[in-house]
């Protein structure tokens, strides 16, 4: 993050959102965006049971929202500052792309952060 986004972009929004505890003007758009994209995920590491709930029950992951319920999400939330991309496993989901893509379209993110899973059978961590 520079400098000039944070004067022009994240102090208005932080001075708006005091303003808005207190009542005096409407919510602006949230500055963070975490989208878990998927219930999938191949790992078993002990900080996170997502893995362990997908390994027992594959079919969890046919609650994943759609593309089209994304976009229409992504569309009606509009720009924030941070995108962060979130699972289970993102990659495991094949239309990641386009998600990232729609994301670029709809919201605008200054930065998109997708974590890298490392602990893949991780019975040690």
């Amino acid at each position: 993050m520079n400098f000039l986004d944070y004067i022009f972009e994240l102090f208005p929004k932080t001075i708006n959102y005091k303003l808005t505890r207190i009542g005096l003007v409407r919510t602006a758009n949230p500055i963070t965006l975490t989208c878990s994209v998927t219930a999938a995920c191949q790992s078993r590491c002990k900080t996170c049971q997502i893995g362990r709930k997908y390994l027992e029950n594959p079919q969890i992951v046919k609650r994943d929202l759609r593309l089209d319920e994304i976009e229409r999400i992504f569309e009606s939330l509009g720009h924030v500052y941070f995108f962060n991309v979130s699972g289970g496993e993102p990659f495991l989901r094949q239309d990641l792309p386009k998600i990232i893509e729609l994301a670029c379209k709809y919201l605008m993110p200054a930065i998109i952060h997708l974590p890298r899973h490392k602990c893949i059978n991780a019975q040690t961590h």
